[in-house]
């Protein structure tokens, strides 16, 4: 049990490691893309007389009001794939230090080393359950926002009125 602690550990410091970076970058990638519009919105939010410590709080407030909720909707596309690549990343960590040398050599076989991925795994499954059922559905009205509508609690309406339809005689 020693060992599969050890690798249960590795892989969710590895999964945690490799998905906040993902989300990092992809939370930079959008703020460089659409930074005037944050910077607009904080100036408006902040007040024209306002100073530049004072719009930078706004903006990185608005930052974590808008990216925020986005990271459950990160976690539900992406955790598969970072599932895999923390895999990888474990396994080849500890291949480098030859802990598998190790394992194998003491009779251990590999199907028993693969257990406590599938353990974590199923566990991380669970969590995306959890995420698509509870925490989704009550921060939909956060995701629907689109820039322009960036520091408004929700959506408020749409851009284009409903079209009505006409019979034709």
């Amino acid at each position: 049990t020693l060992i599969d602690r050890h690798i249960i550990a590795r892989f969710i410091w590895n999964f945690v490691l490799l998905f906040l970076l993902l989300y990092v970058f992809a939370v930079a990638i959008d703020l460089i893309l659409n930074l005037d519009r944050f910077v607009k919105s904080a100036r408006d939010m902040a007040g024209n007389d306002a100073g530049a410590a004072s719009v930078m709080w706004v903006l990185l407030q608005l930052v974590f009001d808008f990216q925020g909720p986005r990271l459950f909707q990160f976690y539900a596309y992406l955790h598969g794939m970072v599932a895999i690549g923390a895999m990888g990343f474990t396994l080849s960590q500890m291949l480098r230090y030859r802990e598998l040398v190790a394992v194998m050599s003491s009779g251990v076989s590999l199907h028993r080393v693969a257990m406590p991925f599938i353990v974590v795994v199923f566990g991380l499954n669970l969590v995306q359950m959890v995420n698509q059922e509870l925490i989704l559905p009550q921060v939909a009205p956060l995701l629907l926002r689109d820039y322009g509508q960036i520091g408004r609690g929700g959506v408020g309406e749409f851009l284009r009125p409903l079209l009505r339809w006409r019979r034709r005689r």
